[in-house]
């Protein structure tokens, strides 16, 4: 099992003399279906230059170089990881952001050059698990379109639609907003409570449960 596991509500019952409420339950499923349905991958065939076959790992690399200010990781997460969540059940992979801001800085700085966590010198990416029988080409052609940016001032109902299910978590909360991207939840957080890297020689890697405002 992942280390750090799903980041609830906040321990203790009590913190700083208030008391805290955990966040609203998270339907998954209901909250990514809308981003899910504009992305292609359903019988679309391997992204350019993959063949295609069952299962296996696949790569999606993310475009820092020419986007540096881009927020990749955010936008395959979603509000509380309801857009990754969705993909894995949608074509039955693992997914596994990896590579330069997988984690927040200071998280980075303590793991890298350490054992098991060779992935942080490489540029930003996404690894997809899909076993023996998932569809991974089908998931790789999700995320290269979910990861390739939108041109400034073009329309993004992607980005539209995860703000749409970010604010609907607000309301549901009492204007909360849940646990934000950098919120001190407690426990090994990355973005938004996600661990977001664990040692490579650990074969059961992290579920990007949860997660937060993706922009």
């Amino acid at each position: 099992m992942a280390q750090g596991g799903m980041q609830g509500g906040m321990q203790g019952g009590m913190m700083g003399g208030m008391p805290q409420m955990n966040p609203t339950p998270v339907d998954h499923g209901a909250m990514s279906a809308p981003v899910l349905s504009l992305l292609p991958g359903n019988g679309a065939g391997p992204p350019p230059g993959q063949t295609s076959k069952p299962g296996g790992e696949r790569r999606v690399d993310c475009q820092v170089d020419m986007y540096p200010g881009y927020n990749f990781v955010g936008r395959i997460l979603g509000p509380r990881g309801s857009t990754l969540k969705g993909l894995e059940a949608q074509h039955n992979v693992r997914i596994f952001i990896r590579g330069r801001g997988s984690e927040k800085p200071e998280e980075e700085a303590r793991k890298r050059g350490k054992p098991g966590y060779e992935h942080l010198e490489e540029t930003l990416h996404v690894i997809i698990d899909g076993g023996a029988n998932g569809d991974s080409d089908g998931a790789a052609t999700a995320l290269h379109a979910l990861v390739t940016p939108v041109p400034e001032g073009a329309d993004d109902p992607v980005k539209q639609q995860q703000l749409s299910a970010l604010s609907q978590l607000r309301n549901a909360e009492g204007g909360s907003g849940g646990p934000m991207r950098g919120g001190s939840m407690g426990g090994n957080t990355g973005y938004g409570g996600v661990p977001m890297a664990q040692p490579v020689q650990n074969t059961a890697l992290p579920s990007y449960m949860t997660g937060g405002n993706p922009y």
